[in-house]
C-alpha cells in the first residue's frame, strides 16, 4: 500500500506539474498573440510615419526651390534698383553741373555793370542729390 500511495502521490504531483506547464503555455501563447498585435500596430504606425516623412521631404524640397527663386528675384530687383538710383544720381548731378556751367558762362557773357541775380539750384533738388549721394560711395 505504501508503494501504491507513493505512486498516487507521484501521479498527483505530475498532474499538478502538467497543469502548471499547460497554464504557463497558455500565458505564453497569450503573450505571443499580444506581441503579434503590437507588432502589427507598430508596423502600421511606422508606415504612416514613413509616408509623412516622405511628404515633408517633398514639401521641404518645394519650399527650398521657391526660396531659391524668390532670392534670385530679390537679388535681381536689388541690382536693378541700384542701377536706377545710380542713373538718377548721375542725372541729378549732371543737371546741377549744367546749371553751374550755365551760371558761370552767363556771368562771363554779361558785362560787369549789369547785375543779374542767379539763384543756386533748387534746394529740393540739392537735398535729393545729397540724400542719394549719402547712400552710395563713388
Amino acid at each position: 500500500m505504501d508503494q501504491k500511495n507513493k505512486i498516487q502521490i507521484e501521479l498527483n504531483q505530475m498532474a499538478h506539474r502538467l497543469q502548471q506547464r499547460d497554464s504557463r503555455c497558455q500565458q505564453m501563447a497569450m503573450q505571443v498573440s499580444q506581441l503579434a498585435e503590437d507588432r502589427s500596430y507598430l508596423n502600421v504606425q511606422l508606415g504612416n510615419l514613413s509616408k509623412s516623412l516622405r511628404e515633408k521631404e517633398n514639401e521641404l524640397r518645394s519650399l527650398q526651390h521657391q526660396y531659391k527663386i524668390l532670392y534670385q528675384t530679390h537679388m535681381s530687383l536689388q541690382s536693378k534698383m541700384i542701377e536706377s538710383e545710380t542713373k538718377t544720381i548721375n542725372m541729378a548731378m549732371q543737371r546741377a553741373s549744367s546749371v553751374e556751367i550755365t551760371a558761370v558762362s552767363e556771368q562771363r557773357i554779361v558785362p560787369e555793370e549789369t547785375k543779374i541775380t542767379m539763384s543756386a539750384p533748387d534746394t529740393d533738388e540739392m537735398d535729393e542729390i545729397g540724400q542719394l549721394c549719402s547712400k552710395y560711395v563713388f
